[in-house]
């Protein structure tokens, strides 16, 4: 039995055509309406957490957490502290983009807490992926063209660099006031992304990423077809 290596969030935002086919190193959580996605997907959670008002109903599952309706954290929220409690290093959030503002920028800072407890966190949508780094370097994969955005999520973001584009930085700074990382541009296939102080939001049509691919057989984008993300 292959060892659980990535802890992969089903939540309860706006799927689209995402498709999901697990990878036998997925850990896999259904939060709240998520469960449904999980069923009509024909994929099985490990585990189910919520307090189900956006379901309608208490899932039938061995391993169910019920969670009540007043609380200070979301139900993907909880689903996140889970997985970091077991040990997981890479987070992927399904339906956690589109929907309500609100809760899709509570996702934004979640990946930020994911960032903060030294482990990296992914916003998968049908038409884009979010991810945050924090005091470290990511190298990317994509083409020619590609478009991507930067965005300080602390103040301020110190020594940031971006090579491969057609805007490049070095040693910048980035305030969370600023939108001087919006729209950049791939010039080659592969290309950098690194702050030496600071928090930076990554937001791309699609994202190849060293993070992603460690124990996949494949390196495919994350899009549309999220049986090739990861």
């Amino acid at each position: 039995m292959s060892i659980k290596q990535n802890a992969v969030i089903i939540a309860a935002g706006e799927l689209g055509k995402i498709e999901y086919m697990p990878h036998e190193s997925d850990y896999i959580i259904a939060a709240d309406r998520g469960y449904l996605y999980a069923e009509n997907l024909g994929v099985k959670p490990d585990c189910v957490i919520g307090d189900f008002d956006s379901l309608g109903r208490i899932p039938n599952h061995d391993n169910l957490t019920v969670l009540p309706c007043e609380k200070d954290d979301t139900d993907t929220s909880f689903a996140v502290k889970r997985a970091l409690e077991m040990g997981f290093k890479k987070i992927f959030i399904l339906g956690g983009l589109g929907g309500r503002f609100d809760h899709t920028f509570a996702n934004v800072q979640l990946l930020a807490y994911i960032a903060r407890n030294n482990a990296v966190g992914f916003l998968v949508g049908e038409r884009e992926v979010m991810t945050v780094i924090k005091d470290s370097t990511v190298t990317l994969y994509g083409e020619s063209g590609q478009i991507l955005s930067l965005f300080s999520l602390t103040e301020k973001s110190y020594g940031v660099c971006e090579k491969g584009f057609k805007y490049e930085l070095e040693n910048a700074e980035l305030e969370s006031c600023s939108v001087l990382g919006t729209s950049n541009e791939l010039l080659e296939k592969k290309a950098e992304i690194s702050v030496k102080k600071g928090e930076l939001l990554i937001c791309a049509k699609s994202l190849k990423s060293d993070f992603i691919y460690q124990n996949r057989d494949r390196k495919e984008d994350i899009n549309e077809k999220l049986n090739v993300y990861f």
